[in-house]
């Protein structure tokens, strides 16, 4: 995903206590030092510019374990680039958001 995001890009993550990212090089650090690995993912259409993306996410924990999670992404594009991206806690509020 992250070769597809534009110099620009826009990342709000709300559901990450409200953080917002400016610029491809800021989200991508923010991502590879989350610790989150991507398990799988669904993309459905909306339009030709919106996207929703939900992904399984499994991070280890400080102590020892593993935490799975579900993120719940609104992708914004402009022609093959990603612009912006909202996160949701769930693929409903991903969805809703748009409406």
């Amino acid at each position: 995903m992250a070769g597809l995001l534009a110099d620009n890009a826009r990342f709000y993550a709300d559901v990450f206590r409200g953080r917002r990212f400016e610029g491809r090089d800021a989200i991508e650090r923010f991502l590879a030092d989350s610790g989150f690995e991507a398990r799988g993912f669904n993309y459905t259409s909306v339009d030709a510019d919106y996207a929703v993306v939900s992904v399984s996410l499994r991070r280890r924990l400080p102590g020892g374990g593993l935490a799975d999670s579900t993120l719940a992404m609104v992708l914004k594009t402009d022609g093959e680039e990603i612009v912006c991206i909202d996160a949701f806690p769930s693929v409903h509020a991903a969805f809703r958001s748009l409406s």
